[in-house]
């Protein structure tokens, strides 16, 4: 579950991703685009760039 701008929320993001295993790796960068579009008023996601990212996704966390 994601929301947002801190301050004062306009818009509330939950993503579920199947069978993408533990954690929020993947959700996180879906919840990212979704509240990135929407903050920055964006008329498309870069769906190739997300993509990619998702792809190249090992499923581990900085610093673990």
């Amino acid at each position: 579950m994601a929301f947002a701008p801190l301050e004062d929320p306009q818009i509330a993001v939950a993503v579920i991703v199947e069978n993408a295993g533990g954690g929020s790796t993947h959700a996180a960068h879906l919840a990212r685009a979704m509240t990135d579009a929407w903050l920055l008023d964006e008329e498309e996601v870069d769906v190739e760039q997300l993509r990619e990212t998702l792809e190249n996704d090992t499923g581990t966390v900085a610093g673990n």
